[in-house]
This record gives C-alpha cells, sequence and structure tokens, in this order.
C-alpha cells in the first residue's frame, strides 16, 4: 500500500486530482486511515495509469468512468482510438518540438543575420508573425529535396537557410557593400563548419595548412555552390525574397569569393 503523497511521486499527479477522482467516483482510495492518509494498493495504482493514458488521448473523466465502468466495452472495441487519439497528439507535439527547435537556432543566428532579418523582413512585412512559419515550411521542403526533413537536419542547415535568405533580402544592395559582405563571411563559415563535420582534426588541420589562400577561397566558394544545388532552395528563396534573389545569390558567391575578407578569413 501507498500514501497519497507517495502516489503522486510516483505517477506524476496531484492530491487534488486524486480528490477529484475519488469526489466522482472514478477512483477511491482502497483505504482511508484513522490519521487521514489516503492508502493505494497494486490495482488501484493500475487504474491510476489507465486513468492518465485515457486523460492524455483526450476522454473527459466522465468518458474515462463509463469506460472502466464497462470493461466489455474495452473488449469489444479493443484500443484502436485510443492509440489513435495518442498517435495524433504525439503528432502535435512533436511539430511543437520541431518549431521551439527552429526558434532555438533562430536565435543562434550570427548577428549580421539577424541584423538584415530585422531590417529589410519584420520591418517590411506586416505579416511577420508568420517568419517562423514560413522559416519551417521553407526549410521542411529543403530538407524533403535530399530525403531527410527531420528536426535534427532543420536544425543543422536552419541557419544556412536564413543566410541565403539574408543574402536574397539584399539583393538590391551593391554586392561589395558592408552588409552583404558581413552575410557572405556568416555563410562560409556556416558551410565550412558543416563540411568539416565528418572529418578528422589532422584532415582539416591539411586542408587548412596545405592551400593557396586564393585556391582555398574558390575551394569554399564551389562548396557553397554545392550545397545550395544540393538544396535546391531556388525556388524557395524567390517566394521568400522575391524575384531575382537566386541569381543575386549566385553573383554574390561567385563576386566575393576571391574578396580580401574571404581570402583572410579564418576558420
Amino acid at each position: 500500500m501507498k500514501k497519497s503523497s507517495e502516489v503522486c511521486k510516483l505517477l506524476g499527479v496531484t492530491r487534488k486530482t486524486l480528490r477529484g477522482y475519488d469526489k466522482i467516483g472514478l477512483l477511491h482510495p482502497t483505504e482511508k486511515t484513522d490519521a487521514g492518509y489516503w492508502l493505494y494498493d497494486d490495482a488501484a495504482i493500475l487504474k491510476i495509469k489507465q486513468i492518465l493514458i485515457y486523460s492524455e488521448g483526450g476522454y473527459s473523466r466522465k468518458e474515462i468512468k463509463e469506460i472502466l465502468d464497462s470493461p466489455r466495452s474495452i473488449l469489444d472495441g479493443g484500443f484502436d482510438e485510443i492509440i489513435e487519439r495518442l498517435e495524433q497528439k504525439k503528432s502535435r507535439i512533436e511539430s511543437y518540438i520541431t518549431s521551439l527547435s527552429l526558434m532555438n537556432e533562430f536565435l543562434k543566428a550570427p548577428e549580421p543575420v539577424l541584423q538584415v532579418l530585422d531590417k529589410y523582413y519584420f520591418n517590411t512585412h506586416p505579416d511577420n508573425g508568420n517568419f517562423m512559419q514560413q522559416l519551417e515550411e521553407g526549410v521542411s521542403a529543403v530538407g524533403q529535396k535530399i530525403d531527410n526533413s527531420n528536426v535534427d537536419y532543420m536544425s543543422k542547415y536552419l541557419v544556412v537557410v536564413m543566410e541565403l535568405i539574408t543574402i536574397g533580402l539584399l539583393k538590391n544592395k551593391e554586392i561589395n557593400s558592408e552588409e552583404v559582405r558581413a552575410c557572405f563571411v556568416c555563410l562560409n563559415k556556416t558551410v565550412w563548419n558543416l563540411f568539416v563535420g565528418g572529418l578528422s582534426q589532422n584532415t582539416v588541420d591539411f586542408i587548412l595548412n596545405n592551400n593557396d589562400k586564393y585556391e582555398f577561397a574558390q575551394f569554399m566558394s564551389n562548396r557553397c555552390l554545392s550545397l545550395i544545388q544540393e538544396l535546391n532552395v531556388e525556388a524557395f528563396l524567390e517566394e521568400f525574397c522575391g524575384a531575382g534573389s537566386y541569381e543575386y545569390l549566385i553573383k554574390v558567391i561567385n563576386g566575393l569569393c576571391v574578396k580580401k575578407e574571404m581570402v583572410t578569413m579564418k576558420f
């Protein structure tokens, strides 16, 4: 037999919840002692677990009582309905986790990227409250291009997509402008980190120490272009940033790859 406090700790319920169960006849304590303790045996604890399962599935306490008072209904209907309800809830929760994960990664973006988004997106879009939804849909669509749209993938490539967006938003700027160069540097550093993620430190050191600076800058330019092609972001970028943004992005990468900022960049 366990006290109500022990049951609460074990199952993650409150005493108020147990009192509510008792009040409507859903579940009574196995015993109430003279000292005022409510005690529950194993059968009662199992029943609480059943109640919690149905509660998670969206059933009201009245509905749960009807189900548990009529065990035959379970035999007749099986658990298909509750399983379906729980699967739907699981899907919703996973969606919430995805959104929060993306928001968390968004907040980690480089400062130049956040500044451009704030200046050229949030201040010019009256419906900017939909930004994260649009970004999530876009990254998810990009993920599907290479058959990998899970949360880990989206978190991994979110900053890349954001950096591509920021350059696209700057399409009316001169390529050599300070804002464009800052975002271009951020993009290259992110792409580099993605590239070396699966390499040993010795290999990374060899690449950094055994390549002419201009050759390495061209190598990074090719890495950026290759990733952009792999992600197939053209349609998404044009929709998000407007016509001409994808062409401008390619122009930026090809035009800035041998500029001083890129050649002297520290990785």
